[in-house]
């Protein structure tokens, strides 16, 4: 397995938001198909979520979470995976989440027999033959995320980069737990850059989702709607239907 570094943007969230939303829904973070992506991750690997607080040259981290789904693809990308893959329906119930940086309906989530790796590729497959396979994102259940305590450790001695970056959680762990040991400031420098590790086998949680909207693009449909209102072109019964 392979553990990732993972930075959240200050444009949506302070820590603080970030902290409260991941306790209401878990965590889920848009993660590319292909680099440093889901291609290249397992079930189970682990992440920390790094934020650049007002002020300091370090990166406070937050909290680690394990990745056990894998949330965000149509119902086309399901019948893929199902094709391949052995695919059962849980019991959840659907869910309306209302994020920061946009909401989504999870309408179905499946427990998949196959690496994470492997149902990736399928679908950037899919998506290279033009099939929409969805905004895909890997995250975990509320209740599978170790928050850290304030004051936060801090790493420092690199740049902040968009997405997930592999990173040697052994040497992390070791010099925080030295410093811890010490007495001293939780402040370490290092890059801590390494490889992905090696592919798991496992299983974990796909989930099925329609009407996924960024924050912008739900900001761009709200002030249309409140063009065409204030013109007249719409009343406020019409609104609701938009």
């Amino acid at each position: 397995m392979a553990s990732w570094m993972h930075f959240i943007g200050k444009g949506y969230y302070s820590i603080n938001k970030f902290v409260k939303e991941a306790k209401r829904y878990g965590i889920t973070r848009r993660v590319s198909l292909t680099g440093a992506g889901a291609c290249n991750m397992s079930w189970g690997d682990e992440v920390i979520c790094l934020q650049k607080e007002p002020g300091l040259k370090s990166y406070s981290v937050i909290c680690e979470f394990p990745i056990t789904r894998f949330v965000g693809i149509t119902e086309a990308a399901r019948n893929i995976l199902s094709e391949a893959c052995k695919v059962e329906q849980t019991d959840e119930e659907p869910q309306v989440v209302e994020r920061e940086c946009g909401s989504y309906e999870t309408v179905g989530s499946y427990v998949i027999d196959a690496k994470l790796s492997d149902a990736a590729k399928m679908l950037k497959k899919a998506r290279e033959d033009g099939i929409d396979v969805g905004k895909v994102m890997v995250g975990c259940y509320a209740w599978e995320i170790k928050f850290y305590e304030k004051p936060y450790p801090k790493v420092g001695g690199f740049t902040q980069n968009q997405g997930f970056r592999a990173y040697n959680r052994e040497k992390f762990m070791a010099d925080l737990f030295e410093k811890k040991a010490k007495g001293q400031r939780l402040v370490l420098q290092g890059t801590y850059y390494t490889k992905a590790g090696d592919l798991s086998d496992g299983e974990g949680i796909v989930a099925v989702v329609k009407d996924y909207l960024r924050i912008e693009e739900i900001n761009r449909i709200e002030k249309a709607k409140a063009v065409l209102k204030k013109a007249g072109v719409i009343t406020n019964g019409q609104l609701e239907l938009l």
